[in-house]
């Protein structure tokens, strides 16, 4: 599991650094010829605007080895800021602008 460093709110995620971390681990292709190991990823990702605690789960790590498992751990809290707002400030939180326009 993926530690959150302290409590408060998920704020933002970086989804390429979170998609480098999984072919990482061996679970996307860096050439059209790679592999994929289909035991490596990571589940259980919190949504954005969750309150969390310190050392909550922010996402769980499938690894094939420890080694490969714990630099996924580290590149996964990297990519993940939690906001040191109040869990129950989450709420008050500013929103999202608008959308401007929808395509399609």
């Amino acid at each position: 599991d993926v530690p959150a460093s302290r409590s408060g709110v998920l704020a933002r995620a970086d989804v390429r650094a979170l998609g480098l971390a999984v072919v990482a681990l061996g679970g996307g292709r860096r050439r059209p010829g790679d592999a994929v190991d289909p035991r490596v990823g990571l589940d259980r990702v919190l949504p954005l605007g969750h309150a969390v605690q310190a050392g909550q789960p922010l996402a769980r790590v499938h690894a094939a080895d420890a080694a490969a498992a714990q630099a996924a751990v580290q590149a996964v809290a990297a990519a993940m800021d939690i906001d040191g707002q109040a869990a129950g400030a989450a709420a008050a939180a500013p929103a999202a602008p608008p959308v401007i326009e929808t395509l399609g």
